[in-house]
């Protein structure tokens, strides 16, 4: 069996912030945005979302969906406590990466600057506080 990732989907609380905070901070791109039906609820173990709306971003081979979950009641189901830990992302300069990241409105988290095995790691979050792991590595001499 051959596997490749297809894309990671963040819930997120303001659909058009995420967007605008995702193309400004990582260069992603909008590929197409949906209002997804009620079977695709289902899918996504979703019955109680009044509404959904969803915008699919792409950076390289890199996609992501962005998913905002309007509830009927007011209150959506807990999410599960294991699952996503953070979305680590390749960057050719770590301190340029993190001020367009909170330029954009995210944020750096203070004292997580540490260096391993030649590269350099910092953590940053989107404006929902989804973490960003930005991971900078050593250019490869030829």
């Amino acid at each position: 069996m051959s596997l490749t990732l297809s894309h990671v989907t963040l819930a997120v609380t303001d659909l058009a912030r995420s967007e605008r905070f995702y193309a400004e901070a990582l260069g992603f791109s909008r590929v197409y945005a949906a209002e997804p039906d009620d079977a695709f609820k289902r899918l996504l173990e979703r019955t109680e979302a009044r509404s959904l709306a969803m915008v699919s971003m792409q950076a390289g081979d890199f996609r992501i969906e962005l998913l905002k979950i309007e509830p009927t009641d007011g209150a959506l189901s807990v999410p599960p406590a294991l699952g996503l830990r953070h979305m680590a992302v390749r960057v050719d300069d770590l301190q340029a990466a993190a001020d367009r990241i909170t330029g954009a409105g995210g944020r750096a988290l203070a004292g997580t600057d540490t260096s391993a095995g030649g590269g350099r790691f910092t953590m940053c979050a989107d404006p929902d506080g989804v973490r960003l792991l930005l991971i900078e590595t050593p250019k490869s001499s030829s």
